[in-house]
């Protein structure tokens, strides 16, 4: 587990660029507990709380396009992969938030996040991928979902960033940019405000309604 972990860390902080794209099956794979990989194709439907809190997040998988569509839970997966978006199962993180998580940032500390539904028609990752960069997870822009974020060393130690620790958590991740720092402690950027200034340590863009 710990070598797909390594894995999809490396490749979880290039994400989409594009918009997000609903209910189309993408390319991609997953790996099993095993760790043994079954490429294919993969859909998500991103989960509603009430959903989670009775049955564990699942993907759908097929080997192409005409053969036999299968639903496989998180309990049952390591990792799933579509487009250039990772997701890393985590065992760590409350039931009402679904255990598929990604690396946003890839520091001996390092931030996740995870993506709930927030709305009562199902938002599906498909075709475009999560992106970050240039929609702030496109379903989480659209006020469809909502992205919940998470703190650790690895995704089997996770705390959850709160309005309490917002600060002192963020400082410290984000020490590598003096630019960030200094939109964190000016209050630019509050907890409430925590997609854009990841969209922000990303890519340097700051929402114009933050602006001074």
């Amino acid at each position: 587990m710990r070598s797909i972990f390594v894995l999809l860390c490396i490749f979880s902080v290039t994400f989409s660029a594009k918009a997000q794209s609903f209910g189309k099956w993408t390319n991609g794979k997953y790996y099993d507990q095993t760790n043994t990989v079954h490429e294919g194709q993969i859909l998500w439907n991103i989960p509603a709380k009430k959903v989670l809190i009775n049955k564990a997040d699942s993907i759908y998988y097929r080997t192409n396009k005409k053969a036999e569509k299968l639903k496989i839970y998180s309990d049952s997966l390591n990792a799933f992969v579509v487009n250039q978006d990772s997701f890393i199962v985590s065992k760590s993180i409350s039931p009402e938030v679904s255990p598929f998580v990604k690396v946003v940032i890839n520091h001996s500390t390092k931030l996740f996040a995870s993506i709930t539904q927030h709305s009562p028609a199902a938002a599906t990752i498909g075709a475009a991928g999560f992106g970050l960069i240039g929609g702030i997870a496109g379903a989480a822009a659209s006020h469809s979902a909502k992205l919940i974020y998470f703190y650790g060393v690895d995704i089997d130690h996770l705390t959850k960033v709160d309005k309490n620790n917002f600060m002192p958590t963020m400082l410290e991740m984000m020490a590598d940019k003096p630019e960030v720092l200094e939109k964190i402690k000016d209050r630019t950027f509050r907890f409430g405000n925590i997609d854009e200034l990841v969209e922000f340590y990303k890519t340097g863009i700051i929402a114009d309604y933050l602006k001074d």
